[in-house]
């Protein structure tokens, strides 16, 4: 049964709407499904509109109304039912990275004025939120059997059907930057800036059929909170928590997901382990002959993907149809090949400051290459200012938590929101990302280098693990200088010596195919790996020019 088309969504203005919107759109559809060892529970989309009520009532007598509430571990049903009530009875949310130490908790709370933390007993019992709690001792503390509590109280059914809501204005989260450029910073996003962007995403995916998403994606990103959970509750899809990331194989198998958002970094892990299993079992040859099958009869018009890649789907759960993908750059032969074996993978571009979504290919229509077609009224606005990539309208931030100068050089005189990603429009409206503006490297002669495009053909090696692209200045002269970490797990299992040598060569190879002064001159292997965020992008600031 395919989507009808999504009637009002224009007029959300709340994460409280978006859940009422869902209870009377889908009614007793599964809006959750979890699974707890031998034991499960299903919850529909009304119930999830009650209990959502019923923990919003309880947590507003706990006086969290307007006041910062840092949410602390990992994505759970208790995690997404705490974060619901809290932003439905008013409070703000500040969802924490579950792999935080007691010293960032406690600088997150200080630079949010938390007021409350909340988690599961473990977690509140755990050094870190010790820690936090012995430098912070003002803070209350609320586990989820409190919530589990709240959830069951007696509720005055006007606040269980259309229950009131803090309206739009009022700021629903602090979502910390990643800080892949510099210091994160928070940023405060109000419900209709998520609520607005997750109803701009329904057209990109309006054609999927009712099915079942298994979140990945840690939730204090705001690609992971809305398009990993709020976006799946608007298009009716069922929520399924099992172990978490640790056993996402077995969930995988257990719930056979029809989508997944993941990240770049998570897809290149899956499309490593379908080719290794071919290997493993020797069918490595039978499958590429089978992809060159598939996209020879698909250009005729036959489809026998399902059949064809049976086995290879199996280990998703065999009805995987669906990938969304964000967070950085996708290669397109990723695109290609998934698409060979049966899985669309949906890739488009969003930062934290615009709720994140700013564009994005779409079930409909895709251009391998790009980032799609951007957002559009009355949601919000792109436009290249000066080859940087702009947003204005309901989406974006009003400025950063208690920091006007940053705010002040985040926006233009006009009020358009500066991404900092440099791009542009081909001539059918898709948008393309050419580099990072802080990140370009000016060259002494005049020409501007983007690292991104040559990292991304760097990271073809499979000698590659990481690789930084800057310039140095060596004799006088200002060059592109690689700095690579080497594919460990490659290199052990190919037994390769000459590590240094092949790369060597490898960048020759690129070089040939490069302009002059976009060659590489130099590459330096480096012991360890780059520092990281969550989501696996470099944190570029602390590597040195």
């Amino acid at each position: 049964m395919l989507f009808e088309r999504f009637d009002g969504i224009a007029g959300l203005r709340s994460l409280a709407s978006i859940i009422d919107y869902a209870a009377e759109k889908y009614g007793d559809h599964a809006a959750v499904w979890v699974r707890r060892g031998d034991d499960e529970l299903v919850i529909s989309y009304r119930e999830l509109r009650s209990l959502t009520a019923r923990v919003a009532v309880g947590l507003a007598d706990a006086g969290v109304e307007g006041k910062p509430v840092l949410l602390v571990g990992g994505l759970s049903w208790e995690w997404f039912l705490s974060f619901c009530g809290i932003v439905c009875a008013g409070g703000i949310a500040v969802p924490a990275d579950r792999e935080f130490d007691g010293a960032k908790l406690t600088e997150l709370a200080q630079r949010t004025s938390a007021a409350f933390v909340v988690g599961d007993e473990a977690i509140l019992e755990s050094a870190a939120v010790t820690d936090l709690l012995a430098a912070e001792p003002g803070l209350t503390t609320i586990d989820f059997s409190a919530i589990d509590t709240f959830s069951e109280h007696p509720c005055d059914p006007s606040q269980v059907n259309h229950f009131p809501d803090p309206g739009g204005h009022a700021i629903a989260v602090y979502v910390q930057t990643s800080g892949t450029t510099s210091v994160s910073k928070i940023v405060p996003l109000t419900h209709d800036n998520i609520a607005s962007n997750v109803a701009s995403a329904i057209v990109y995916v309006n054609e999927m059929d009712l099915g079942a998403i298994i979140p990945v994606l840690p939730p204090h990103h705001t690609f992971g909170l809305s398009t990993g959970l709020f976006v799946p509750i608007l298009a009716g899809q069922t929520l399924c928590f099992g172990g978490g990331v640790g056993r996402i194989a077995n969930d995988m198998k257990y719930f056979h997901p029809t989508i997944l958002v993941l990240v770049p970094l998570i897809v290149e892990s899956l499309h490593k382990k379908i080719w290794l299993e071919a290997e493993r079992q020797g069918r490595d040859g039978q499958l590429r002959k089978a992809i060159s099958a598939s996209r020879m009869l698909r250009r005729v018009g036959i489809d026998v993907r399902t059949r064809l890649f049976k086995r290879v789907l199996e280990p998703f759960g065999g009805r995987l149809a669906i990938i969304i993908c964000g967070g950085a750059v996708l290669k397109p032969e990723l695109i290609e090949e998934f698409d060979a074996i049966g899985i669309q993978v949906i890739n488009g571009y969003g930062i934290t400051e615009c709720s994140p979504i700013v564009s994005a290919n779409s079930m409909m229509e895709s251009r391998l290459g790009s980032i799609g077609r951007p957002i559009k009224a009355p949601y919000g606005e792109v436009a290249l200012i000066d080859d940087e990539i702009c947003v204005h309208g309901r989406t974006v931030m009003h400025g950063y938590l208690n920091d006007p100068e940053a705010t002040a050089e985040a926006f233009t005189k006009d009020g358009w929101f500066k991404t900092g990603d440099l791009g542009n429009f081909d001539e059918d409206g898709f948008l393309h990302i050419t580099g990072r503006k802080k990140n370009l490297i000016i060259l002494s002669d005049g020409n501007n280098v983007a690292p991104e495009e040559l990292e991304l053909a760097l990271s073809e090696s499979d000698l590659v693990g990481s690789v930084v692209v800057t310039s140095e200045t060596r004799e006088g002269r200002e060059q592109i200088l690689a700095q690579i970490f080497p594919n460990e797990d490659y290199i052990t299992e190919h037994a390769i010596t000459n590590v240094k040598e092949q790369i060597d060569e490898f960048v020759a190879e690129l070089n040939a195919t490069l302009p002059g002064y976009k060659r590489i001159r130099r590459v330096v292997l480096v012991s360890h790996d780059f520092e990281k965020t969550s989501l696996g992008k470099v944190k570029r600031y602390l590597i040195p020019s």
